[in-house]
This record gives C-alpha cells, sequence and structure tokens, in this order.
C-alpha cells in the first residue's frame, strides 16, 4: 500500500526544499524560457489536469512546475504520470516517492487512476505528455520531434473528476541531453555531469505556452460511443495545440496534425 500514500498531498518542508534545489539545478541547463505571459492561464487554485506537447526530452516537468508553483495558491506543481521503467530509471533524490505516478502502459493498474482522482478531490494537479512517449512516430522509431498521435488517457482522467484540462505547448527541450537513458553507461552521476556541460554551453532556449482551459470533454454530447467522443476531443486538443506550435516554428514536423494547418 506505499504506493498509496500519496505523499505529494502532504506539507514537508524538508521534501519541499529537496524539490526546488533539484528544480533549480536541472533548469540551470535552460538559458531562457519565453511564455508570452500564458502563464495567466494557469488557475491559482483548484484541481485540473494539465496535458503537454511535444514530448521531445525530459525536462518539461521541471520547466512547467517552475512557473505552476509561481502561479499556485498552494506553491506546489504537479503530480506527473509517468511509464513504470522511470522508477528504476530516475534516482530517488529527483523523484521524491511522490512527484510521479507510474504506469504500466501494457497493463495500467487501478491504483493510479484511484491516485489522480485523489490528487485532485484535495485540489492538485495530475499532468502527463499527451503523446505517453518521447518516440511517437512510427515510421521512425528514434525520432524525438515528430508530434504523435494523442493518447485518451489524461482525457478520460479530466472526464471522469469533472475537471478541465490546460494544454501546454513546449518547444526546446531536445537540446538538453533528450534520452538520457541513452548515455554511456547510464550512469546518473555522467547524466548528472552531462546536464551541468550543457548549464556551462549556456543552455537551450525554451518556448513555453500555456493555453486557456479546455473543457470540452465535459459537455454532454449524448453521445452513445463513448470512445467516439474521446476521439472527438483527442482531436480538438491536438489541432489546438499544432496551430499553437506552428505559430512559434512553422517548420515544425506536426505528424497526424500537420494537414490541419495547411
Amino acid at each position: 500500500m506505499s504506493q498509496e500514500k500519496l505523499l505529494y498531498l502532504s506539507s514537508d518542508p524538508r521534501r519541499d526544499f529537496v524539490d526546488k534545489i533539484v528544480d533549480w539545478a536541472f533548469l540551470q541547463s535552460v538559458r531562457r524560457i519565453e511564455t508570452r505571459g500564458s502563464e495567466r492561464n494557469i488557475p491559482p487554485k483548484g484541481p485540473f489536469v494539465l496535458g503537454f506537447a511535444p514530448h521531445s526530452g525530459w525536462l518539461e516537468v521541471f520547466v512547467i512546475d517552475h512557473y505552476l508553483r509561481k502561479a499556485r495558491d498552494s506553491g506546489q506543481g504537479a503530480v506527473w504520470i509517468t511509464k513504470k521503467e522511470n522508477a528504476q530509471d530516475i534516482p530517488h533524490w529527483v523523484r521524491g516517492e511522490r512527484r510521479l505516478l507510474f504506469l504500466d502502459r501494457g497493463e495500467p493498474t487501478p491504483y493510479v487512476f484511484r491516485s489522480a482522482r485523489r490528487i485532485m478531490e484535495r485540489g492538485g494537479i495530475v499532468g502527463s505528455a499527451f503523446e505517453g512517449t518521447r518516440y511517437g512516430n512510427p515510421d521512425d522509431p528514434e525520432d524525438l520531434l515528430t508530434l504523435g498521435r494523442f493518447k485518451p488517457g489524461l482525457v478520460h482522467i479530466a472526464r471522469k473528476a469533472g475537471v478541465p484540462i490546460i494544454p501546454v505547448v513546449v518547444l526546446g527541450v531536445e537540446k538538453v541531453i533528450p534520452s538520457p537513458e541513452k548515455v554511456k553507461s547510464k550512469s546518473q552521476f555522467v547524466v548528472v555531469t552531462e546536464v551541468a556541460k550543457e548549464a556551462a554551453k549556456g543552455g537551450a532556449k525554451i518556448q513555453l505556452r500555456f493555453l486557456p482551459p479546455y473543457r470540452g470533454h465535459l459537455i454532454d454530447t449524448g453521445e452513445a460511443n463513448g470512445k467516439e467522443n474521446i476521439n472527438v476531443r483527442l482531436r480538438e486538443l491536438g489541432e489546438t495545440l499544432a496551430k499553437e506550435i506552428a505559430a512559434i516554428n512553422s517548420s515544425y514536423p506536426l505528424g497526424p496534425y500537420g494537414h490541419e494547418q495547411g
């Protein structure tokens, strides 16, 4: 039952301090974050689901949480759903036993969804990547950039909880060690050393946009086919984020959503 403790819902100044130090350290590899004032779209209180795209690196969590903590009355970031393999790959001092919910993508267990629901019942945020993976291009397993087709999980969670979705665009994180698990020897120390080198070079420039709350999934359309309703919402979200990505970088590969921008 240790996975059910939901430590991220309780106040722990020592853990909060460690989280902020870890965030500060990794954010040194970022030279500049440009938001264009979009952080005004972050609700200062109340629960919501946050979905970001594209998922092209591993810094998205730190960059997004930095702004969530500043905008939220509680000063807390999100609890992030990630693949179960990260339970072994990510150092304890980064995940802190409360920052992440680990999901078996092949056989998802109910505890993840129960935990997500309980987090939002307490006014918290649950976040993840809409694509569900950094490698969303079925035609090239090494392609980190091309926007992949959105997965239904976040929409399901948000609809069940009756909360809005905050869509977020994050561009530029692939410039800082996008695949730390592939760094030679996979040593945590080596990865941290490589991040420090990126910081010394001046870091990457990140384009970050928090879009207005999306509530299409909360509208009762009366459709008997719930799956089709979810697919409609996914298309709307995909087209909305693709439009924003194209406005920032007109040459960005939009994958299945590219034809909408023609």
